[in-house]
Parts: C-alpha cells; structure tokens; sequence
C-alpha cells in the first residue's frame, strides 16, 4: 500500500514540475544571479497553439512578467509579478511577491533606457500563445503580458520543453535579472 502512495506522489510530482519557487530563490541566490541560470530548465509548454502575429519594427509599450508558484504549503510557496512600465522621466521595474495573494514583500528600481529600448523590442518580437489555466493546475507557471500599440499579447507556459517555450524562458530570466533584489524578495520569510 505504501509503493503504491508513493508512485502516486512520485507521478503527481513528476506531472507538476515540482519546482517551487523556493527553489528558484535558492538557485538565484546561489549563482548570484539569474543571468548564469540555464534556459534548458525542464519547463514543459502545455498550450492550444493560437499564436499571435506582431507586426515588424514594433515595440513593447509594457510588460508584465507572473510566476505562480506550484502547489505548495504557505511557508514555500511564493508566486511574484514583475512590471516594466516607461514613464516620462525614467522606466520603472515594480516586483511584489506573495503567498497564494497575499503579498509579503516588495521592490522598486528603475532601469536605463537603453535597457527599456532593447526588452521592448525583443518582447514585441516573442512568438506568443494563449493557453488555458485548467493546462497548469498545480505547477508552476509563467504568464507573460506584452502590451503593444494594438493591444496586450499573452503568453503561458509551465515548461520549456519546446523551442518556443524555452525562447519565453529565456526572456524570462532576463526580466528577472532587471529586479536588483529579487533572491532576497524571495527569500522573506512568510507570517500567517
């Protein structure tokens, strides 16, 4: 009976990625830096292919980068949204994480323009696919919001697995890296 609990669990896992975003802090904090971080990590993309086509030269105007974190106890988890947002006088990097909503720390710093010039067409060149929630019950998933001159382009996956996926993961880790503190955000310790 116990073999067969534990084939459940082990398959359960296995089915859910099973990587927390703990994890993921201990890995940055580790490195350093989320920039050394392979963009090979297994992230599989579960997606009803519907990709959106972006017209060539355009740029992103925003962007929004959200990591739910896989099911786990409160004391684990941690979920965190990223936002870039150019303002008049500078581009604003805005990050709160939280635990299933409620948020337990935050950040702000602002990035170059040089730096903003580059995200914003890169990000508007991304392939994205829509994909439905029910796909990533359980895991953990990123969901990326690209805002154009002709609307918002979203993209989710749970890993990269395919080429697309792991171009998405990619992009991913370097949104990261714009958040000056992020290991340390991840790593604040959650009061009930």
């Amino acid at each position: 009976m116990r073999y067969l609990l534990f084939q459940v669990l082990f398959t359960l896992c296995s089915a859910c990625g099973a990587h927390t975003t703990s994890d993921r802090a201990a890995q940055l904090a580790a490195t350093g830096s989320a920039a050394s971080q392979s963009a090979t990590e297994s992230r599989e993309t579960r997606s009803r292919s519907k990709e959106s086509s972006v017209p060539p030269n355009q740029t992103a105007t925003q962007l929004r980068l959200r990591l739910r974190d896989a099911s786990t106890p409160p004391q684990h988890h941690r979920s965190y949204t990223i936002s870039v947002t150019p303002s008049t006088d500078e581009v604003i990097v805005n990050v709160s994480v939280d635990v299933y909503g409620k948020v337990i720390a935050s950040s702000r710093n602002a990035v170059s323009d040089e730096q903003w010039a580059q995200f914003s067409k890169d990000a508007a060149a991304l392939s994205l696919v829509e994909d439905s929630d029910e796909a990533t019950t359980g895991a953990s998933a990123y969901t990326l919001d690209v805002t154009l001159r002709d609307g918002v382009r979203t993209a989710t996956w749970t890993r990269d697995v395919t080429p697309n996926a792991q171009r998405l993961t990619e992009f991913a880790r370097r949104v990261e890296q714009l958040v000056h503190d992020l290991p340390a955000l991840l790593a604040t310790p959650y009061a009930p």
